[in-house]
C-alpha cells in the first residue's frame, strides 16, 4: 500500500475526535434514558452507543493503521 500523506493522517485524526464527540453524546443519551426509565427509549439509546462504539473503533483502526504507515512501522509489532 501507498505511504499516506500527513494530511491523510490529519483528516483521519479529525474523524477520530468526531467519533468520540458522537460516542459521548451517544452515552448521554444513554443515561438519560437510563433516568426515564421508558424500555423503547433506553433500546433504542442503546443501539445508539453501540453503534458510536463501533464507529470510534473504526476510526482508531483506520487512524492507527495510516500513523503505522506513515512512520514505516506497517506490519511490525508495535
Amino acid at each position: 500500500m501507498a505511504r499516506p500523506t500527513e494530511q491523510e493522517v490529519g483528516k483521519a485524526g479529525l474523524k477520530l475526535q468526531a467519533a468520540q464527540i458522537f460516542l459521548d453524546s451517544r452515552l448521554g443519551d444513554f443515561q438519560a434514558s437510563l433516568l426515564v426509565g421508558a424500555p423503547a427509549e433506553l433500546e433504542m439509546a442503546r443501539q445508539g452507543a453501540i453503534g458510536a462504539l463501533e464507529a470510534l473503533l473504526d476510526a482508531r483502526l483506520y487512524h492507527h493503521t495510516l500513523m503505522m504507515r506513515l512512520t514505516g512501522m506497517e506490519g511490525e509489532d508495535a
